[in-house]
């Protein structure tokens, strides 16, 4: 199973997105991605990541989204871990780091939507698996998913790695 790390940044200011890819990149994941809005966010994205620019119109995190799963299909990964929102600039880079690990590495087959939490909180990392991958939403946050299919969806808490 290959899995790829996918940050997905639909806002148009640099904040945050080289310490995400920088955490993703130390992840142990098979490929890592940003998807951006903006061309010029691609300068602040460390080297190793690959950089796909989302130019859908209303751009937001179901269409970012949405490019990291079609780069995934594409390029025959199994699974994605996506970093959405922007629960995870409130944590140091070393213990986001080991929260994506924690994503990349749990086992596959069980729920095919594993969303990472914080003290019961949804933490900003969830892990996509192939199935799931059809079921995302056009537009609007990614959490839509999940909160609609509870059936698909399970959780990792990540309370003892993110603090």
């Amino acid at each position: 199973m290959t899995v790829l790390a996918a940050v997905l940044a639909p806002w148009r200011h640099g904040a945050g997105i080289t310490e995400a890819v920088g955490a993703a990149l130390a992840c142990g994941a098979d490929e890592v991605l940003a998807v951006v809005v903006v061309a010029e966010l691609a300068g602040a994205v460390p080297e190793g990541a690959t950089v796909l620019l989302d130019d859908a119109p209303a751009a937001d995190e179901a269409s970012c989204g949405r490019v990291a799963i079609d780069w995934a299909a594409r390029n025959g990964h199994d699974a994605v871990v996506v970093a959405h929102g922007g629960e995870l600039r409130r944590s140091p880079s070393a213990r986001v780091a080991a929260a994506w690990a924690a994503l990349v590495e749990a086992p596959a087959g069980g729920v095919p939507v594993l969303v990472g939490v914080r003290r019961g909180q949804p933490a900003g990392l969830v892990r996509l698996e192939a199935p799931s991958w059809a079921l995302l939403p056009l537009s609007g946050p990614l959490a839509v998913l999940w909160q609609a299919r509870p059936e698909l969806a399970g959780q990792l808490d990540l309370t003892r790695l993110l603090g």
